[in-house]
């Protein structure tokens, strides 16, 4: 579970704020779309394809929960699966950043552990597909344990997009 993940981290460097000094230091970097089979990286994302895999970090056994973003995204913050946190699909209907999945998975999600077992944390990009839009808890919305917070409102825009930044 994702509690005794940080159990054993703050075992291994301590615990309360002393943690952020005598841990290991934690960065995951989460990406969409990165499908070998399906997308050309070289020709659509040259910079990525030159600086990560030319340089040597490929990923031959790399694995999803789910092969749907939301779901997915979901698994990674709560650290169950799919039948247990309840978001099925990209939709509010199926639970991703609905109210319902906000109140009742968030509060145990990996940055609350985190945060308990002494870290520092921070998100920034996007978050779940439906987080700030109407229907979910809105842009003032931070879920919980994140220190600093930068969440894209909806899915993935890459001009005039609106940010979450702490709840601003």
């Amino acid at each position: 579970s994702i509690a005794a993940v940080t159990k054993e981290l703050t075992a291994r460097g301590g615990s309360g704020a002393s943690a952020t000094l005598a841990s290991p230091s934690v960065v995951l970097l989460l990406t969409d779309d990165q499908d070998v089979l399906l997308s050309d990286a070289a020709r659509w994302q040259p910079v990525l394809h030159r600086r990560v895999v030319q340089a040597g970090a490929t990923f031959a056994r790399a694995f999803a929960n789910s092969p749907v973003c939301c779901p997915s995204r979901s698994s990674l913050l709560t650290g169950k699966y799919t039948h247990n946190h309840g978001a099925l699909n990209n939709s509010l209907q199926g639970s991703c950043a609905s109210p319902q999945w906000s109140t009742e998975m968030e509060p145990d999600a990996l940055a609350v552990h985190m945060q308990k077992a002494g870290y520092r944390t921070m998100y920034a990009g996007k978050y779940l597909n439906n987080y700030g839009l109407s229907g979910s808890l809105g842009l003032k919305y931070v879920p919980p344990g994140w220190s600093e917070w930068c969440g894209l409102q909806g899915n993935s825009r890459y001009y005039n997009y609106t940010l979450s930044v702490n709840g601003r």
